[in-house]
């Protein structure tokens, strides 16, 4: 075994320096210590979203080996959450502090929508986030093929996603959520309920299960 090495990294929040052995790729040190940054190709070298500068010279992480002690410098994308307002949080005339309000999720590939209504159907506000599983390819053969390798990683970041998501559509007001509905293609469903996706990338693409779930939120979420 090599010695190890020093990678120290810079984002906007703070300097690091962590150890790795020599030969470790570059992409896989940023997201293992924690970092998001982008790679929509899952790490094929194609789109160009995970350039950093590496001592002074820019370099796609998913094809850069370590083999000396180094400074790498993220992009600005590199923030714990992105999360955009699609409409100003506007409430509805009947609707207070003490209404029971229901949060729906519909997650994508790329992105995760999110809307807290009201009992009638009634949109209370909506948010849109970055599903932040994609650093591992932005299409759906490409995640399917980045959980059969760690399907705990990626079920984890979309539960912490979907919290996020939630606690944003609250905006801290005391609105009592009486339910939530999660929908998604059948990759990202499979990622979000910790089932294997191995048999949705190969003939015959048997799932899991294609069935409607009514399961506890503290099971999924606590």
């Amino acid at each position: 075994m090599g010695r190890e090495l020093t990678v120290k990294i810079i984002s906007k929040k703070e300097e690091k320096e962590y150890k790795c052995l020599p030969g470790k790729n570059l992409l896989e040190i940023i997201k293992d210590n924690g970092y998001f940054i982008d790679a929509i190709c899952g790490g094929m070298g194609k789109c160009g979203k995970c350039t950093v500068i590496v001592d002074g010279e820019k370099k796609p992480a998913c094809k850069t080996l370590i083999f000396n002690n180094c400074k790498v410098e993220l992009p600005d994308q590199d923030i714990d959450r992105i999360v955009v307002p699609v409409d100003d949080a506007v409430s509805g005339e009947n609707t207070n502090n003490e209404t029971e309000v229901y949060a729906c999720v519909d997650i994508g590939t790329t992105t995760i929508c999110g809307a807290l209504c009201d009992s009638k159907g009634n949109i209370i506000v909506r948010y849109n986030m970055l599903n932040h599983q994609r650093q591992y390819g932005a299409d759906v053969m490409s995640r399917i093929s980045a959980a059969n390798k760690d399907s705990e990683n990626l079920h984890n970041i979309i539960i912490s996603d979907i919290e996020e998501l939630i606690k944003k559509l609250i905006m801290n007001k005391k609105y009592k959520i009486a339910g939530v509905v999660i929908s998604g293609n059948t990759t990202m469903m499979h990622i979000f309920r910790g089932y294997s996706c191995e048999g949705l990338g190969k003939y015959p693409y048997v799932p899991v299960s294609l069935s409607e779930e009514k399961i506890s939120y503290t099971d999924v979420f606590e």
